[in-house]
Formats: structure tokens, sequence, C-alpha cells
């Protein structure tokens, strides 16, 4: 998809059996109300698949993405027992103070992962559970439950200072390379002082 497609809106993307399903870099795919992948999907360089929408949202199967995001306040989006949601670029969430993206199992028991080792997670505003995430994240102004011990919620105060540091890899997304002098390390948000010494 991409290129000369018109309308990247979709209530549902179901990639079945023997499909394969490619965005082109630098697009941007908009899906409201599920996504399941059983077979391959190919995100170009710069390419992004948006959560949107006030629907809830079912993500199921195994997908990697360059970028995944979802900034509608108030999203909530459920990860079928076993869904792995892996990002080469970010994957980045951010809702409102008093409606957060919520991120959760399907059901009680259901649990999903999240790989953003090689790219970065930034997460604002939203709440997270049941996750499994294989690299640290740190979560702004969020709360949850019954995650792994790499995710970890942070409140932020407006107007903060945050510094680049660069400690651990060039990606801006990466909670290492950045230090706060209340918080330790995580990533900027909207509200932040940036500093690149």
């Amino acid at each position: 998809l991409g290129g000369g497609v018109e309308g990247l809106l979709f209530d549902r993307i179901v990639i079945m059996g023997g499909g394969n399903l490619g965005l082109a870099a630098d697009t941007v795919l908009g899906v409201k109300g599920g996504w399941d992948c059983a077979a391959t999907f190919s995100g170009g360089k710069g390419s992004v698949v948006d959560f949107t929408g006030a629907l809830p949202l079912l993500v199921s199967g195994t997908t990697t993405f360059a970028n995944a995001s979802c900034t509608t306040a108030g999203k909530e989006i459920s990860f079928a027992d076993g869904a792995k949601v892996t990002v080469t670029e970010n994957f980045k969430t951010g809702g409102q103070p008093a409606a957060h993206v919520v991120l959760k199992g399907a059901d009680a028991d259901a649990r999903w992962t999240l790989d953003s080792s090689a790219g970065g997670a930034i997460l604002s505003s939203t709440d997270v559970y049941n996750c499994d995430s294989v690299a640290d994240i740190v979560v702004m102004g969020g709360q949850g439950s019954g995650n792994s011990g790499t995710v970890s919620f942070v409140n932020v105060t407006p107007g903060e200072t945050i510094t680049w540091t660069g400690a651990k890899s060039s990606a801006w997304g990466d909670a290492g390379n950045w230090t706060t002098v209340h918080d330790g390390s995580r990533v900027p948000v909207e509200s932040d002082n940036v500093v690149i010494p």
C-alpha cells in the first residue's frame, strides 16, 4: 500500500494464510477496529500503522512494524493471548491526562509481547497491562499491572528538563540515552525542556 493508493484508513486489517501486505516507505495506514496478522506484513522505512478512532481495537498474531502508534485519547487496544508486536523504529502512544490510551490483554489471563529492542518505545499517558516487554520501557504518566519487570512507570512534571547523554545508542526513543534530575532515565515528552549538550 502507498504510492498511488488513496484512502489508507480501514476498520480492520486481516492478513491470512499465504498473504503478504506491504506498506510503502513513509506511508501512514490507519486502522480503527482490528489488526489480525496470520501471515506476513512488511512496513517500509518510516511507514506507520496508526491505531486510531474511538472504537476498541483487537490485535492478534505476530507483526513486525517499522512504526506503530496510537495518539487517540481514551483508545483501548486489546491483545489476543500470545500476540507479539515488534517495531524496528518506534512504538508511540500518547493519550491525555484524563483519557489514557490503554494497552491490555484481551482477557484477564491474556499475555502479549512488545519487542522494541531494535527501535524504541515512547509511551505517555498510557496504561499498560499484562505486557512482556523484550526491552526496558518507561511509561510516562500511566499505570498498569501484570507486566514483566522491564515495564516501569514514572510521573512527569510539566516543564521538567531532560538531557541527552547518548549513553546507550543513537536512538531518540531509547530511555537509556536520557537523564532527568528527578526521574532518572526516560524519553522526552511534549511538556519537557530538552537539552542536547
